[in-house]
């Protein structure tokens, strides 16, 4: 799982989304930074962050797309 978690972090620096999405979607405290009170993440707001995210990985897969309840519609 751990190795997941990072996977995942690696995914979002290559995807240059910023280290506030990062944090919100991994579900990391942001303590001590000052900045960190002033921004307000939504839920919607990562939203268009972790679609980016996924549909890297879908590509990266192979996985043509991901239906809503989550199965696997085809693959290339």
């Amino acid at each position: 799982m751990h190795t997941l978690r990072h996977t995942f972090e690696i995914m979002t620096e290559r995807l240059d989304i910023s280290y506030y999405s990062l944090k919100r979607l991994l579900n990391h405290k942001i303590s001590n930074d000052i900045t960190s009170g002033y921004i307000v993440t939504s839920v919607e707001r990562l939203r268009e962050p972790m679609k980016k995210i996924t549909d890297y990985l879908t590509e990266a897969c192979g996985i043509e797309s991901i239906g809503e309840n989550g199965k696997t519609i085809g693959k290339r």
